[in-house]
């Protein structure tokens, strides 16, 4: 039952990860990570990728921003909002739902199951964040 659960948020959370791409490397060029992400989200990704290289698993992307937690993807879209403002709604709209996401994804990712409320939840911040996203 879990597992369509696990695959909707991997699709929804890789979606959001693909806008930032999509829109700072547009804005910015190919060098976004460097000029437009906050200091301390690209140490702290740089610590998780050593952290990873010290290790006998895969890496497990190229990408920098697979790196990072939903709190950081916020952080992204609120010090670039300017790059974001015509394509969300509201900073406000863009902090709630994906905070809301957040708090789901910590139930996902951890093997518990939802509950029929986080269920329709889940489902009604799909809709949200496809609803927001006025582009």
């Amino acid at each position: 039952k879990m597992a369509d659960f696990y695959v909707l948020y991997f699709s929804l959370e890789n979606s959001v990860r693909k806008l930032i791409t999509d829109v700072l490397s547009e804005k910015h060029g190919v060098e976004w990570w460097d000029k437009q992400v906050p200091l301390g989200i690209r140490e702290n990704v740089k610590k998780l990728q050593k952290n990873e290289r010290d290790t006998a698993m895969s890496i497990r992307s190229e990408e920098n921003l697979a790196y990072t937690n939903f709190g950081e993807l916020i952080d992204i879209f609120n010090s670039n909002w300017d790059d974001f403002a015509e394509i969300l709604r509201s900073r406000k709209s863009m902090q709630d739902t994906l905070s809301q996401f957040n708090n789901i994804r910590n139930v996902i990712a951890h093997s518990c199951e939802l509950n029929d409320d986080e269920i329709l939840r889940f489902k009604l911040l799909i809709k949200d964040w496809l609803r927001i996203q006025q582009g």
